[in-house]
């Protein structure tokens, strides 16, 4: 809980994200975070589903590994 709460920037509208907060994630909802997490930090370039937040057009983005990132 409290390695998630430190690497989540942003969760909708909250000013903060506190340990308590993620512990009151409904579970499907820690899950996804937990699963987002893993692959971020995976050793395999990873693409993720995209919504633009002006436009609300879908898309897919690429991430590099961190281990990998310059």
């Amino acid at each position: 809980m409290v390695l998630l709460s430190r690497v989540v920037v942003q969760l909708g509208e909250l000013p903060a994200i506190s340990p308590q907060v993620i512990e009151n994630l409904f579970a499907s909802d820690m899950a996804y975070l937990e699963e987002i997490y893993m692959r971020l930090n995976s050793a395999e370039n990873v693409r993720l589903g995209a919504i633009c937040p002006h436009c609300g057009g879908k898309f897919e983005i690429q991430v590099s590994p961190l281990a990998q990132a310059v």
